[in-house]
């Protein structure tokens, strides 16, 4: 049997945790609690998906949405909002790489008894 894996290496964002919608509900929190109204999911699909917040706040200001002097007390919760849900997700992903760890540790075992 092969003993060359040294480590794994798992995607995280966008592929084991769908962060589309985290990133989504995150800034509207910020920007509801900054007293400012939502952005659709629509338009979040089509314009700031992918975008940093910087980048998303550039672009709600310039659309008169937002005020520039809430950049940085929008863009601190939305951090904060966004560190929340993603443990909260993480959770879960680990229990589960965990699972899958301790499947191949006993799979490894198991083809090292059949040689």
């Amino acid at each position: 049997m092969n003993n060359n894996i040294k480590g794994l290496i798992f995607d995280l964002d966008g592929v084991l945790v769908d962060t589309k919608n985290i990133h989504f509900e995150s800034l509207n929190l910020a920007l509801i609690n900054n007293g400012f109204k939502e952005i659709s999911y629509k338009d979040h699909l089509n314009i700031y998906d992918g975008l940093p917040t910087i980048q998303k706040l550039k672009l709600l200001k310039k659309k008169g949405l937002i005020k520039i002097d809430k950049f940085k007390s929008i863009s601190l919760e939305k951090k904060f909002h966004t560190n929340k849900l993603l443990k909260k997700k993480l959770n879960l992903i680990i229990k589960f790489i965990i699972h899958f760890l301790n499947y191949l540790r006993l799979l490894r075992f198991v083809l090292q008894q059949m040689q």
